[in-house]
């Protein structure tokens, strides 16, 4: 499992780079403009690479089913939040959108993960335990 996750850290920053060299060309954004998104989106994938593992062990060790989904489900919500903080970051810092539109567009990406994601991965939880379950009794 800790080597999945070794490769994750190790992928993870090199794989993100792609979509800012893309930025950079389509932008002609400054690499000195790029590095705080970059660094900021890096964290926020890494922090989620560090915590996932704790909650497979969890699973692995027994937890009950609700408990563990509650936990995937607070997991994705602040995985949302962090994203959604460091995309704002990163629309404002580039001038990709006006102010007015960069706060609108703030509050709806906040609203909408917020609603949805402890959903869907309470959801997401249930379903792969249920499954395992299944297959280990037929």
């Amino acid at each position: 499992m800790w080597r999945k996750v070794a490769w994750g850290y190790v992928l993870n920053p090199v794989l993100s780079l792609i979509p800012f060299f893309a930025v950079k060309l389509i932008l002609h954004a400054t690499t000195r403009a790029l590095v705080g998104p970059y660094l900021g989106f890096v964290a926020v994938q890494l922090i989620f690479l560090t915590v996932v593992p704790w909650l497979w062990k969890w699973e692995a060790q027994g937890a009950p089913p609700k408990r563990l989904a509650l936990a995937w489900g607070l997991m994705l919500t602040l995985f949302s939040w962090g994203v959604t903080a460091v995309s704002f970051y990163t629309v404002m810092s580039l001038h990709i959108l006006a102010r007015d539109a960069a706060f609108w567009v703030l509050g709806m990406m906040a609203i909408v993960g917020t609603a949805t994601s402890p959903f869907v991965g309470y959801r997401m939880t249930m379903e792969r335990i249920s499954s395992r379950a299944s297959a280990t009794a037929g």
